[in-house]
């Protein structure tokens, strides 16, 4: 099964990193969308230990524009647009909002 978990704010995130480790734990494939203020999590350790389970870790391309304009994102995460949003909706099994 995959899982798609979308994170929009800038509240405490490592509950949302231990729960989707046991998921993969459990067989399902785990992809990461960070929109909103939540982009700038995409900076944290965690996030980047979160690269050695997740299927896929995605920022919103209209969220890290104003955010961080000349800041590199770090490697392993992509970048996509509403469009690809809407793809991973349809491609995943489940979707978690994490707000």
């Amino acid at each position: 099964m995959t899982v798609l978990i979308i994170l929009f704010g800038m509240e405490e995130s490592k509950t949302v990193f231990r729960l989707a480790d046991e998921m993969a734990q459990d067989g399902n494939q785990i992809i990461f969308l960070f929109t909103g203020e939540s982009s700038s999590r995409t900076f944290e350790q965690t996030v980047t230990e979160a690269r050695r389970f997740a299927k896929s870790i995605y920022v919103l391309k209209e969220s890290i524009g104003s955010l961080y304009p000349h800041a590199p994102l770090p490697e392993g995460i992509g970048v996509i647009d509403y469009g690809g949003w809407v793809e991973l909706l349809e491609d995943c099994d489940r979707v978690v909002s994490w707000t």
